[in-house]
C-alpha cells in the first residue's frame, strides 16, 4: 500500500511538473517538433542577404519597412531586425511632448542603446542553442502561431482582424506573448494575410535556428567606391563658398538614396554628416538638417562636442521601400552642372550663416547664393523634390497630404525669364518674411500661426501685389506670352517640367507628365513657394514632434497651397478669378477662404489678354498641354521604363509597344473606367492595382493602376478620418487609370485575362451596390485570404523592378482594403 502511494504521489508530481513547464512555455512542445524537420536539413549556413532578405522583403517588409512599421519592427535590414520593436507609437500628432527620436541606423549605434531606449528584442538574446534560438525569439513565435491557426482562404477576413491604421496596436514582448497567443491565437504573422509556403517557412525557421547568422554585405564595385571617393571630396572642399553651396545641397539632399549612374548593382548611399572624413562613418544625429552639427542635441547644456564636421555618403543597407525611396542620381555630368550653377557664378560668401531655429528660413540662410542658380538646381529634379513632400518623414499623410487635392499639377516658373520672384532685390527686401513655422520647433503655441506667421504671410503677400501692379503698368502680355513663361523643360526637354500628383487619402504619389483627365486646378509654382514647401514639410518637419509642431505646419501649408493656385488664378481674366476660385472652396472649405482673405486682394490686377472669348480656363489648360506636349514622350518612359534608352524599351518586357490587335479592347476599358464617374465610385478603393495576362506566350502581361480622385468641400483635417456627410463629395468623384503602377499602397489587386476583359469592364461600371462588388470581387478579386494573394503581390514586384529597376521598392500593404 505504501508502494502504491508513493506512485501515485510520484506521478501526480510528475504531471503537475510538466503542467507547470508547458504553462510557462507552452510552445516547448511546439519547437521540439519544428526542430524535428530542421535535423533532417543539410547543415549549412544560410545566407542572409542571398535567401533569407528576399523572402522577408515579399512577405514581411510589405508590412514592416517604414515608420509606421506595426510595433516599429522594421524587418528590411538584419540592423531592424536585431533593434526589434517598441511599444512606441511614432504617429501621435495630439501628444504634447514631442518623443524621442528612433530612426534606424541614426538615433542609436548598436543593440545596447536600443535597449535602453525601450526596444525589445524578436531574436533569441540568451543562451543559444538551436531549439532555444526558436523557443526564445519571438519572431519564431509569431510565425508558428501563424502556422497553428491559418487564417480563411475565401472570403473576407473575419471582423476579429483589426486592419484601421488607426487601430490599437498589440506590441507583445517575449514575457507577454503566451497570453497574447491565448488572446489572438489568429493573430501571427503575416497578419491578415496568408501564411509563408512551407519552404518560405522552413527557410526563415532554419536560419532563427542557426542563431540568426548575417553574412558580409556584398562588396561596392570600385568604380562606385572611386566616384563616392570623387564626391565626398567635392562635398568637402574647403572656403566659404564652397561651404555655403555644399550645406545647401546637403539640407536638400540628406533623406535621399543616391545612386550612381551605371552602377549595375543598384547601391544606394546616404549624404550625411559625419565626425570623420575619411575610414568608417559616424553619423551625427540632429533632428533636422539645419540643426547645430556641432554640439550635442540630447544634452539640456548643448554642450560643443567638435570643431568639425564633414559630408559622407554611407552606404545604405535597407530593402528600398517605395514608401520611402527618393531616388537621386550623381554622376560627372551632375558635378559639371553643381559646378555651372554654383561655383562658377560672380558672387562672394563673407560670411557662413549660424544653425538652429533660424536656419528655418532657407531663403535668407541662403542669401548669398544668387536665386536663380537654387531655383535651377530644384528644377532639375523637381520630380524628386515632389517625392519628398510625399516620402519625406511622414508615411502617413494627416499633417503633410490633408491639405490637398486628389488630383492636381504642378508646373514651374520659367527660370530664364524675368520674374519679380527670382530679383534679388525683391528677395532681400522681403527676407523675414519667409519665416517658418519650424523655427519655433516643438513649442506647445497652438496660436502662433494667427500671431506671427499671419501676418508676415500678408505682408509678403502685399508685396506680391505690388509688384503684380507694377508689372500691369509696365506690361501687357498676351496668353501665349503668359504661357511661354511656364518653363517647357528647356533645351533638354527636362520631363520635371510637369508633373501629376495623385493624393490617396492620406498617401499621395507623384508621375512624370500631365496625367488624367484636366483636373479642377494646378499649382504654378515659383522659386520662393518651393523652396518653403521643402523647408516646411521635408527639411523642417519633425515627424517626432508634438501637436503644436504639426498644427502649425498644417495650417501654414493652406498658406502655401493657396499661393500655387493663386499663382494659376493670376492667368485667368478678372473676371472669371472669384468664380473659378469659389469653385474650389465650397461647404466646409469656404471657411477656410474666408479666413485667409488677405489673398483676395490681387485679383483686379490684369496683365494677360486675348483668352478664348467663352471659356478662359479650358483655354489656358489647352495652352499648357500643348506648351509642354514635347515632354510627353520622355513622360511616358520615366513613368513605365526609368531612364532607359529608347533602343532598349522596345525589347523591355515590362514596357514592350502593345499589339495593335490589342489596341481597342484595351482602348475601351480605359475610356469606359475613366467615364465612370459621381456617387458610384464609393465602392472603389484609392488604388487599384489590375493584372492582365494578354494571350498568347509571347505576350507579357500588362499592368494598369485605376486611381479614385474623391473630391472634397474641406481638406483642412488634421486628425479627423473621412465623414463623407461633413467633407465628402462624391457627386463630383472621377477616376484616372494610368499604364503603371502608381502610388506605395495598393489598396486591391484585381486579375482579369484579356479574353474577358470586355465583361469585366462592363461589370466594372456597373458597381453600383455591395452585391454588386460582392460578385465582382469573387471573379476577379484578389482578396487577402485568397490562395493566389502572394502570386499576384510577387508579380507586381517583379513588374515594377522591370519597369523602373532604380525607382522600384517594396510596396506597402498595410492599406490593403478587406473587400
Amino acid at each position: 500500500m505504501k508502494m502504491s502511494k508513493i506512485i501515485k504521489v510520484s506521478l501526480m508530481t510528475t504531471i503537475l511538473l510538466l503542467f507547470i513547464a508547458c504553462t510557462q512555455n507552452p510552445y516547448k512542445e511546439e519547437s521540439t517538433l519544428e526542430y524535428q524537420y530542421l535535423a533532417d536539413l543539410p547543415k549549412q549556413d544560410i545566407s542572409f542577404h542571398n535567401t533569407v532578405q528576399p523572402i522577408l522583403a515579399k512577405r514581411c517588409v510589405v508590412c514592416h519597412g517604414c515608420y509606421d512599421a506595426p510595433c516599429q519592427l522594421k524587418l528590411s535590414s538584419s540592423e531592424g531586425i536585431e533593434r526589434g520593436g517598441s511599444k512606441e507609437v511614432v504617429y501621435a500628432p495630439r501628444r504634447f511632448k514631442p518623443a524621442n527620436p528612433s530612426r534606424l541606423f541614426i538615433d542609436a549605434k548598436n543593440k545596447e542603446q536600443w535597449r535602453k531606449n525601450g526596444f525589445y528584442s524578436v531574436l533569441n538574446e540568451g543562451n543559444p542553442g538551436s531549439q532555444l534560438n526558436l523557443q526564445n525569439s519571438l519572431m519564431y513565435r509569431m510565425l508558428r502561431l501563424k502556422q497553428r491557426h491559418p487564417q480563411a482562404k475565401i472570403g473576407k477576413l473575419d471582423s476579429a482582424f483589426e486592419l484601421d491604421l488607426e487601430r490599437k496596436l498589440e506590441c507583445p514582448n517575449s514575457d507577454e506573448f503566451a497570453k497574447f497567443a491565448e488572446q489572438k491565437p489568429g493573430w501571427g504573422m503575416p497578419y491578415g494575410m496568408p501564411n509563408l509556403s512551407q519552404k518560405d517557412h522552413k527557410t526563415i525557421v532554419e536560419w532563427l535556428a542557426q542563431g540568426s547568422p548575417v553574412d558580409a554585405p556584398q562588396k561596392i564595385s570600385v568604380e562606385v567606391k572611386n566616384q563616392v571617393e570623387d564626391w565626398e571630396k567635392f562635398f568637402n572642399k574647403s572656403g566659404k563658398q564652397n561651404q555655403l553651396v555644399n550645406r545647401y545641397i546637403y539640407e536638400h539632399l540628406f533623406l535621399a538614396h543616391i545612386h550612381f549612374k551605371g552602377d549595375p548593382e543598384n547601391h544606394f548611399f546616404r549624404l550625411v554628416r559625419a565626425t570623420s572624413r575619411t575610414g568608417d562613418i559616424e553619423e551625427i544625429a540632429t533632428v533636422r538638417p539645419y540643426d547645430d552639427p556641432y554640439i550635442n542635441h540630447k544634452s539640456k547644456q548643448k554642450e560643443k562636442l567638435r570643431d568639425e564636421f564633414f559630408y559622407r555618403l554611407r552606404p545604405y543597407k535597407a530593402i528600398p521601400v517605395i514608401k520611402e525611396h527618393k531616388v537621386y542620381e550623381l554622376s560627372a555630368v551632375k558635378m559639371q552642372r553643381y559646378e555651372e550653377l554654383f561655383l562658377d557664378s560672380d558672387y562672394n560668401v563673407t560670411k557662413l550663416p549660424g544653425y538652429g531655429a533660424d536656419a528655418a528660413n532657407p531663403i535668407k540662410t541662403f542669401k548669398d547664393i544668387p536665386p536663380r542658380s537654387r531655383y535651377k538646381f530644384l528644377l532639375d529634379n523637381t520630380f524628386f523634390f515632389a517625392e519628398g513632400f510625399i516620402k519625406g518623414p511622414v508615411c502617413r499623410g494627416q499633417v503633410a497630404l490633408n491639405v490637398i487635392e486628389d488630383h492636381f499639377w504642378l508646373m514651374f516658373f520659367d527660370p530664364d525669364k524675368d520674374l519679380f520672384s527670382l530679383d534679388g532685390k525683391f528677395l532681400e527686401d522681403n527676407l523675414d518674411d519667409f519665416r517658418l513655422p519650424a523655427e519655433k520647433e516643438n513649442n506647445f503655441d497652438l496660436l502662433a500661426i494667427l500671431k506671427d506667421y499671419y501676418p508676415i504671410q500678408k505682408k509678403f503677400v502685399d508685396a506680391k501685389i505690388a509688384a503684380f501692379k507694377k508689372l500691369a503698368k509696365d506690361k501687357e502680355y498676351s496668353i501665349d506670352q503668359a504661357v511661354d513663361l511656364i518653363w517647357d523643360g528647356g533645351e533638354e526637354k527636362n520631363p520635371n517640367a510637369a508633373l501629376t500628383i495623385y493624393r490617396h487619402y492620406d498617401s499621395s504619389s507623384v508621375s512624370y507628365g500631365l496625367n488624367g483627365e484636366v483636373p479642377r486646378m494646378t499649382w504654378f509654382i515659383d522659386f520662393p513657394l518651393l523652396e518653403r514647401i521643402h523647408y516646411l514639410l521635408v527639411a523642417g518637419f519633425d515627424v517626432y514632434g508634438n501637436i503644436g509642431h504639426q498644427l502649425s505646419t498644417r495650417l501654414y501649408m493652406d498658406f502655401l497651397r493657396m499661393e500655387g493656385e493663386d499663382h494659376f488664378l493670376a492667368f485667368m481674366p478678372v473676371q472669371d478669378r472669384k468664380a473659378i476660385r469659389d469653385s474650389w472652396y465650397t461647404g466646409i472649405r469656404e471657411k477656410v477662404k474666408k479666413y485667409y482673405k488677405f489673398n483676395d486682394a490681387w485679383q483686379d490686377i490684369e496683365v494677360i489678354k486675348n483668352y478664348y472669348p467663352y471659356d478662359p480656363q479650358w483655354d489656358l489648360n489647352q495652352r499648357l498641354i500643348k506648351h509642354v506636349q514635347p515632354l510627353a514622350a520622355k513622360s511616358q518612359q520615366f513613368n513605365q521604363c526609368n531612364d532607359k534608352p529608347l533602343s532598349e524599351i522596345e525589347t523591355s518586357g515590362a514596357c514592350h509597344l502593345l499589339d495593335s490587335q490589342y489596341k481597342p479592347k484595351i482602348r475601351r476599358f480605359t475610356d469606359m473606367v475613366t467615364a465612370f464617374k459621381g456617387d458610384n465610385l464609393r465602392y472603389i478603393p484609392d488604388v487599384t492595382f489590375i493584372k492582365i495576362n494578354m494571350p498568347g506566350e509571347d505576350q507579357d502581361p500588362l499592368a494598369y493602376s485605376i486611381i479614385h480622385n474623391k473630391a472634397y468641400f474641406n481638406v483642412t483635417s488634421l486628425f479627423k478620418g473621412e465623414k463623407p456627410a461633413e467633407k465628402r463629395d462624391i457627386s463630383n468623384d472621377s477616376l484616372s487609370i494610368v499604364n503603371w503602377l502608381e502610388g506605395s499602397y495598393p489598396n486591391f489587386f484585381l486579375e482579369v485575362d484579356f479574353k474577358d476583359l470586355k465583361h469585366f469592364t462592363d461589370r466594372f461600371v456597373r458597381l453600383n451596390s455591395e452585391k454588386a462588388i460582392e460578385q465582382f470581387i469573387a471573379d476577379y478579386g484578389i482578396r487577402r485570404t485568397n490562395h493566389k494573394f502572394w502570386d499576384i503581390s510577387d508579380w507586381f514586384h517583379e513588374h515594377k523592378a522591370k519597369a523602373q529597376p532604380v525607382r522600384a521598392g517594396v510596396f506597402d500593404l498595410n492599406r490593403y482594403n478587406n473587400l
